[in-house]
C-alpha cells in the first residue's frame, strides 16, 4: 500500500499543493509524511511513518509541523489524517 502511495505521487503531483518529507537523525533516514490534495480546500496527511529508532527524538513532530505547515502555506483551510488498520 506505501509503495502504491509513494508511486502515485512520484508519477504525478502537483508541487505548489503536494510535499514530501524525510526525517534523518544521525544522517540516517528515520521517517517520512506527505502532503497530498483531498480536494481544494482540504489536505491528507499520509504515510507517517517514524523508525522505533526515532521515536521520542521529535522526528514524528517534525515531521507533522512541517506538513501542516506547508498545508496552511498551500492555502488548504483544513487538514484530515488518513489511517489504515492492518
Amino acid at each position: 500500500m506505501v509503495a502504491k502511495i509513494v508511486g502515485d505521487y512520484a508519477a504525478d503531483h502537483d508541487p505548489t499543493r503536494e510535499g514530501a518529507w524525510i526525517a534523518e537523525l544521525d544522517d540516517q533516514r528515520v521517517g517520512c509524511v506527505f502532503c497530498v490534495r483531498e480536494d481544494d480546500t482540504t489536505a491528507k496527511l499520509r504515510v507517517l511513518l517514524v523508525h522505533p529508532d526515532a521515536r521520542g527524538h521529535g522526528a514524528g513532530n517534525a515531521l507533522v509541523s512541517t506538513c501542516v505547515e506547508f498545508a496552511q502555506g498551500a492555502g488548504y483551510e483544513r487538514m484530515v489524517l488518513w489511517t489504515r488498520d492492518l
